[in-house]
Parts: structure tokens; C-alpha cells; sequence
């Protein structure tokens, strides 16, 4: 809600919100396979209400930290069987770089660059004692 709010503070309009599930388009997490008494592999499908909401709209996926892209290529595999948004646009708030794939964010908060050993984690105050952006580097990694 503060990010929708603040969007439209600065001109931007005011805009719908809904939250997008991709953990099942990952290709980088292991799931167990749902199967019909056929054997046939299901889709697992999105909200039918939600696809009228997106089709000819320009959806904006909205992501806490840009890593390595996954997240972001889950999600446009995730609208892309729910229907067909006129366009769809990025908005990170932490951009740490090291992508594996060919994707880059419309809108960025804050690029931070970051070594591989690293993590970035968001804090939001909506959820959390306050606002924060913080950078752990793994135990164990070389310094």
C-alpha cells in the first residue's frame, strides 16, 4: 500500500495491487510434480479474475532485491498463461547485479553492487521495526 501510495504522490497515477505467486515457475527449486489420474502434468493455474484485470494493461512486477533474474523470469512465465498484458515493466528496490539471464529493471530504487559471497536482504517498515537494507556476507565465504 505505501509503495502504491507513494507512486501516486509523485504522478504516477493510481494503480491496482496483486500478489503474484512464482514460486511454482521457478526452475531453479525443486517441487513435486501434480499429475492427473491420466499421468498428464498440470498447470498450475493463477486466479481467472486476476487475467481480466491484466489483459491490454501495462502490469509492473514489483520485486524486493534483482539478483540473478529468476524471480523475474518466473513472473513472466506465470502472466504469460494468464493472459497477455499490453506491457510489462520492472520495479526493484535493490538491484544488486550478477545476472544470469538478459533481463534488466525499468525502475530501480538502489544499485548496489555485490560480491557473489554476499546477500541483500529488504526490510520494509510496513512489516518491519523500520526501513532497512541489509548486507550479510555468508558464513564460511572468503573475505
Amino acid at each position: 500500500d505505501r509503495l502504491r501510495r507513494l507512486i501516486a504522490e509523485q504522478g504516477g497515477g493510481t494503480w491496482e495491487g496483486v500478489s503474484l505467486d512464482v514460486g511454482p515457475y521457478r526452475d531453479d527449486r525443486i517441487r513435486p510434480a501434480a499429475a492427473t489420474p491420466s499421468g498428464d502434468l498440470v498447470a498450475f493455474p493463477l486466479p481467472a479474475a486476476t487475467a481480466d484485470g491484466i489483459r491490454d494493461r501495462v502490469v509492473v512486477l514489483v520485486d524486493d532485491v534483482f539478483y540473478h533474474g529468476r524471480t523475474a523470469r518466473a513472473a513472466l512465465v506465470a502472466l504469460a498463461e494468464l493472459a497477455r498484458p499490453r506491457a510489462v515493466e520492472l520495479l526493484v528496490l535493490v538491484d544488486r547485479g550478477h545476472r544470469e539471464l538478459p533481463l534488466r529493471a525499468t525502475y530501480v530504487g538502489k544499485n548496489i553492487p555485490t560480491a557473489q559471497n554476499e546477500r541483500v536482504a529488504v526490510r520494509v517498515a510496513d512489516f518491519d521495526p523500520q526501513d532497512a537494507i541489509l548486507l550479510d556476507r555468508m558464513v564460511g565465504s572468503p573475505t
